[in-house]
């Protein structure tokens, strides 16, 4: 995914809050849309794209939501309530897109090199035509300097971190944060210990984001150790660093949920 730059991230620029909005920080319509269309699957989530393609009326309704808010309003929000709707925009504009798109094998197959779901700037939030790669890259990622996001947002790909199936929440957002996180590094294609081999073996996307994770490879094993399911012994193996880190193929499949379309 290329960055979509814009000139001022303004977004981020945060005021203490004079509270008392109009917007529903529970994001309660959301929850509604995930509780509907995201079903478990093996340790996993997958979503009910056709359900989305065939009613996206209650999708639509959030996202209208989410694009009335000004500037200023998202301004006089607290820290936890610009981070809880910046990851659930991302989110659900994600998912607009491939049902907008879809049927697709792969969220990548919509758009090409220079059009594609990240770099386009398909809605409007905060007053201006936005992209994903500016929620993830200009206001998250620039602004938070928490690891943790990137394991919030939904690649839409079977090899990327499921998608919740309730809204991140100010209240709830840095548990919520942590289970994310927590939830990716339990599945195959998030990151395990290969005792047997002595090799760590995680997803690219701890390669595409690594700074985030700290100076080198030191930060990532200390974010694997802290997280990744492992006995006392094998948490040893993660902080060595004569332990190399392998990183595995990412699965682009879209994950889609199983069943009739």
């Amino acid at each position: 995914m290329r960055r979509f730059l814009v000139p001022l991230a303004l977004c981020l620029l945060w005021v203490e809050p004079a509270s008392a909005t109009g917007f529903d920080q529970s994001h309660a319509r959301w929850s509604a849309v995930l509780s509907h269309v995201v079903v478990p699957n093996g340790g996993v989530t997958r979503v009910r794209y056709g359900e989305l393609k065939r009613d996206p009326s209650a999708l639509n309704a959030y996202l209208t939501d989410l694009s009335a808010v000004g500037l200023p309003e998202y301004q006089s929000w607290s820290r936890d309530e610009q981070a809880a709707f910046l990851v659930n925009a991302f989110n659900a504009f994600t998912l607009k897109f491939v049902a907008d798109h879809y049927p697709l094998k792969s969220i990548k197959d919509a758009g090409g090199l220079f059009k594609n779901a990240w770099t386009q700037p398909f809605f409007r939030l905060l007053g201006e035509p936005r992209s994903l790669d500016w929620i993830r890259h200009d206001c998250l990622r620039a602004h938070f300097h928490d690891p943790r996001f990137s394991l919030a947002l939904t690649l839409a790909a079977r090899g990327g971190p499921s998608l919740a199936a309730s809204a991140y929440t100010s209240t709830d957002l840095q548990a919520q944060l942590d289970r994310a996180a927590n939830q990716f590094l339990a599945t195959p294609t998030g990151g395990r210990l290969d005792a047997a081999s002595r090799r760590i073996l995680v997803s690219p996307l701890f390669s595409w984001y690594a700074v985030d994770f700290g100076e080198g490879d030191a930060g990532l094993r200390a974010f694997l150790k802290k997280r990744i399911s492992a006995s006392d012994q094998d948490r040893k193996l993660l902080a060595d660093p004569k332990i190399p880190i392998r990183y595995l193929n990412f699965d682009w499949g879209l994950d889609d949920a199983p069943g009739p379309h």
